[in-house]
């Protein structure tokens, strides 16, 4: 057995459409300035697609992020707040989920990733969570809260 890699989550408190869709755009710029050219991405649950077409990974370019989720929301696929989209480097070792709840979740093995979303995040005045555990886990997490005021 191998061992489990370790990483870091954070997340949002649950956030406006609009909310959601500026961060998209800060989700792009991050993942280029971290010197990543192109993504996968992933539709999944409460998307309007048939179930053979969930789940299945799709390559991008990082600066066309933006452009895919408008178009997924144009063509009755993807809707904030109703449905998952999951984007990740090639190798997965980090993960954008806007989820279906309204938040957004980012998880990476990297620490200085995960410091640089906390910072953005926090000036931009968002109450977050943080956690740490296996890459991947999906079993139920502690989180501490991070007020943008106390950070």
């Amino acid at each position: 057995m191998g061992t489990e890699v370790q990483a870091q989550e954070v997340r949002t408190e649950p956030l406006n459409e609009t909310q959601l869709a500026l961060l998209v755009i800060d989700i792009a710029h991050l993942l280029q300035s971290w010197g990543y050219t192109s993504v996968t991405v992933t539709l999944g649950f409460g998307c309007n697609l048939p179930p053979e077409q969930l789940w299945r990974r799709r390559e991008i370019e990082a600066k066309q992020i933006a452009a895919f989720v408008e178009r997924s929301a144009e063509d009755g696929v993807f809707q904030f707040g109703r449905c998952d989209l999951h984007i990740e480097d090639k190798q997965a070792t980090l993960e954008f989920r806007i989820c279906h709840e309204s938040d957004i979740h980012f998880e990476s093995i990297d620490p200085s990733q995960v410091t640089k979303v906390l910072e953005l995040w926090l000036q931009q005045g968002m109450t977050l969570y943080l956690s740490a555990g296996p890459k991947g886990n999906a079993l139920p997490k502690e989180w501490k809260r991070i007020d943008p005021q106390s950070a």
